[in-house]
């Protein structure tokens, strides 16, 4: 593809305007790119292009095509950085109060607590300060924003009652063709449609919830049985077995980094109460993405060579739990990369959002018997609360490992590991104190 082929068809953007002006003032035209070059422009094209523009440049221009490198850098430097702080406000609430989700129980009050009777009437006090609801506060400030101007408007255009119950026609009666309110019918054709479609939303994302949690089950299995393994089938090496738990545990650690964003330093303080200064500082070093990878080819090093274990068959084993783990893996990678597909989840939103904000017109007509149709404002803004938020409930469950308690998962294999190990010192002292008792009898 040469270049004047693939500018013409892509779009204009900064970097190609601030090129273009350049190449303007420098009175040069773009040359030909030879036909391997890649649409977005690899290095090699860059230099090929390079080196075309400076045979026969006036010696005006080099100052220019300076200025035009450096306009490259900055533009593709700052179109591929994207700040938290390009996150609207409004949403920094919702981002932010995730983290207080991953609820664990952990003894039975808890659950006399989740189970109690007053349950729904506590629920019903406290639903303005929901999470769900602050979160939400835009959407539902708009329905009720439109609720309050149907009302007055229609008390403007059409009548209006006093507080002595007396009707009276409204100031700017002249324009009751503009009265704002429709046809409740509409609305009670589509909710089954709506109804279908939140369904299906909320079913969606609280699948790829299950499968989340349901991974991190197995994780937690599979990095309990390598150990257990390393211990019946090991040398009896204490350092060994200490490396291979180590290792385990850093792998759902370096996972849940991955998954959870969780800052490199308090990453590196956990790997270093597990491993040896060497192995932190190769796994540190490692892209972010691939750390659990990395760990994983350490542990089956490790099984294989430093575990010294005498039936090979017994390493082959235990590497199927690393097989599995890989396997899991790429389970949380799969549900963390891939999204519900965005033409259902805009469709169902663009749905919900309109069908709601117009509302406020169809509930016009049915709350003619109340007080200048006041109620409707309320009733609106419930409706939109609580179909907003079964919409925000799927939105929140899309991406499950932020909500789960991951910290709390990690810290009961890094605790199940070290019992295993600590009953297993004691079971061999016992056996050989059996032994020697069994053998003095004799």
């Amino acid at each position: 593809m040469t270049w004047g082929r693939m500018t013409s068809q892509s779009r204009e953007t900064p970097l190609r305007s601030a090129a273009s002006s350049c190449m303007k003032k420098a009175n040069l035209t773009r040359p030909a790119v030879p036909k391997d070059a890649t649409r977005r422009g690899s290095l090699k094209t860059r230099r090929c292009s390079r080196a075309l523009l400076s045979r026969n440049m006036p010696r005006g221009a080099r100052c220019t095509i300076d200025k035009l490198s450096h306009t490259i850098d900055e533009v593709s430097k700052n179109a591929s950085s994207k700040s938290k702080n390009d996150i609207p406000r409004y949403e920094n609430y919702s981002e932010a109060s995730r983290r207080y989700r991953r609820t664990v129980y952990t003894d039975e009050t808890d659950w006399i607590r989740h189970r109690s009777s007053s349950r729904l009437f506590d629920n019903l006090w406290t639903t303005l300060s929901s999470g769900v609801v602050r979160s939400l506060w835009l959407e539902v400030g708009t329905v009720f924003v439109i609720g309050l101007a149907v009302v007055l408007w229609n008390a403007a255009v059409l009548d209006y009652t006093d507080f002595s119950l007396v009707t009276h026609p409204g100031p700017w009666s002249f324009l009751s063709p503009f009265a704002l309110k429709l046809s409740s019918i509409p609305f009670t054709i589509s909710s089954p449609a709506l109804g279908l479609l939140l369904v299906f939303r909320t079913n969606a994302s609280y699948s790829r919830w299950l499968e989340g949690q349901r991974a991190w089950g197995r994780i937690s299995s599979y990095v309990t049985n390598t150990v257990r393994q390393s211990l019946a089938w090991g040398s009896g090496d204490s350092e060994q077995v200490h490396r291979i738990a180590g290792l385990a545990g850093s792998f759902a650690r370096c996972l849940k980094c991955q998954l959870q964003s969780t800052p490199e330093e308090e990453l590196q303080i956990e790997l270093e109460r597990l491993l040896i200064a060497e192995e932190v500082e190769l796994i540190m070093r490692t892209h972010k993405k691939k750390r659990s990878t990395c760990v994983l080819g350490l542990l089956s090093a490790a099984i294989y060579r430093q575990l010294d274990l005498d039936d090979p068959k017994c390493a082959i084993e235990m590497d199927k739990s690393v097989i599995k783990l890989n396997e899991e893996l790429e389970i949380c990678e799969r549900i963390y990369s891939s999204p519900v597909p965005l033409v259902y989840t805009r469709h169902t939103g663009r749905f919900l959002i309109l069908w709601l904000l117009f509302v406020p017109l169809a509930l016009y007509e049915p709350m003619a018997s109340s007080w200048n149709h006041v109620p409707l404002i309320p009733a609106s803004t419930l409706i939109a609360i609580f179909l907003f938020g079964v919409e925000e409930l799927s939105i929140q469950l899309e991406e499950p490992f932020s909500i789960m308690p991951l910290d709390a998962t990690c810290d009961r294999i890094d605790g199940s590991n070290a019992e295993m190990i600590s009953f297993q010192a004691q079971s061999k002292a016992l056996n050989e104190r059996l032994d020697s008792q069994k053998l003095d009898s004799e």
